[in-house]
């Protein structure tokens, strides 16, 4: 009982040769690595940072209002885009130029090259989203009466999620003008 763990580590002579070699191998390998380190190859991909997207013309801009097709001449990828309008629906604004800096994705040179050309509208007509909507908003709308905007906020609530813009005219029955009114005076999807 004693002797038993010797078994596992007794080898035949095939077998002692073949792991004398496959080590040998190894260590061969390691070596050469080691004394004929590898060059990189001419005209493969390096490390350095990929260049800037070209810019076709930098124009003045507000962020909280710019559309993608602007916002694709100035430079930004589909990604970046798609990163700023998420936090304008969420009810992200910019106040001043420098703010922009905070949307994840940009790099530094983007954010300087860009902060000389920002202009910020100081109005206050920026759309909200309606899951950041206080009850006030709703009720400057002119649209629902206190009920509706209980029920309203207390289902966008309970659902977790922005309500679309037919599920707030259907479950209201909202006329045309008051359907259009919500959808002008509210940051919705359809």
């Amino acid at each position: 009982m004693k002797q038993d763990w010797k078994i596992y580590f007794s080898f035949s002579k095939k077998e002692l040769k073949g792991i004398t070699v496959i080590g040998l191998v190894i260590l061969i390998s390691i070596a050469l690595k080691y004394f004929f380190p590898q060059k990189p190859a001419k005209g493969l991909v390096s490390h350095r940072k990929p260049p800037l997207i070209a810019v076709s013309k930098l124009f003045t801009f507000d962020p909280n209002l710019i559309d993608s097709n602007q916002a694709l001449l100035l430079g930004f990828t589909s990604k970046q885009f798609h990163t700023l309008s998420k936090y304008r629906t969420k009810g992200g604004r910019f106040k001043k130029p420098e703010d922009i800096a905070k949307l994840y994705g940009l790099s530094e040179e983007q954010v300087q090259q860009w902060i000389p050309f920002i202009r910020i509208e100081k109005k206050e007509s920026y759309k909200k989203g309606p899951f950041y909507m206080r009850y006030q908003d709703w009720e400057a709308l002119g649209i629902f009466n206190k009920k509706q905007i209980w029920q309203l906020m207390s289902l966008s609530r309970r659902k977790g999620r922005v309500l679309s813009w037919k599920e707030i005219v259907i479950q209201f029955d909202l006329t045309k003008e008051e359907a259009s009114i919500l959808k002008n005076k509210i940051n919705i999807k359809d």
